[in-house]
């Protein structure tokens, strides 16, 4: 795989990268596969390093903050602001499929952004919707119960990314508790409360939403 491949499901990146940079980067970016459920810790070590998932479903994590976001065949940058901050926070990258993850030196990736304006214009887009996704994920969170968050995330996870309202999520409880804003046992009780209510039922870590309308009216 080479650089120009990384970017072809993505056509304004694609444009946007001269072909004489493809060598550089191909040279520098490592690839790697993951299970689902497996975790990548990318901690802050030198060179600095931007993910890019192009194949799979994946949440992440920065630092003490959390978002769980969808990421399509099509490529999805992984925190693309924190990651191309000098004093970016470390990345854990969880899988809920099997993914491919490539990552790049930041310093290389920001020399070819100079090189080419397309290419740097390309990346600030990607920031600022990446940052808008976190926004919205943090929005939707902020006013609702614990059993509102946890509604909301297994919603998400059932429309988003698995299409299927019974699902094995790879994730345990601690994870996903984390992504809820929860603390595990705090997330625990609002899970058992919600099939008190008979609106989902959990065995281990397959979920089967029962009532989807009735989870969406949870705040």
């Amino acid at each position: 795989m080479d650089a120009l491949a990384l970017f072809d499901a993505v056509p304004p990146l694609r444009a946007a990268l001269p072909p004489n940079l493809a060598a550089s980067l191909t040279h520098a970016a490592e690839f790697v596969e993951l299970k689902p459920g497996q975790e990548l810790l990318q901690v802050k070590l030198p060179p600095p390093r931007v993910a890019f998932l192009s194949y799979g479903f994946a949440a992440y994590s920065v630092g003490a903050s959390s978002s769980l976001v969808d990421l399509l065949p099509a490529g999805r940058w992984l925190a693309l602001p924190f990651c191309l901050n000098a004093n970016g926070a470390p990345l854990s990258i969880f899988a809920l499929s099997h993914a491919s993850v490539t990552l790049l030196p930041r310093d290389e990736l920001m020399r070819a952004a100079y090189a080419s304006p397309r290419l740097a214009l390309s990346l600030a887009l990607a920031a600022a919707d990446d940052a808008r996704v976190v926004a919205t994920h943090l929005a939707a969170f902020r006013e609702k119960s614990a059993e509102g968050r946890c509604a909301y995330l297994l919603l998400d996870l059932a429309e988003r990314v698995y299409a299927n309202s019974s699902f094995e999520c790879p994730l345990d409880q601690s994870a996903l508790a984390s992504f809820a804003g929860l603390s595990r046992g705090t997330f625990n009780r609002a899970l058992r409360s919600l099939e008190v209510r008979q609106l989902l039922r959990c065995e281990r870590n397959r979920y089967r939403l029962l009532d989807v309308d009735g989870l969406k009216r949870v705040e």
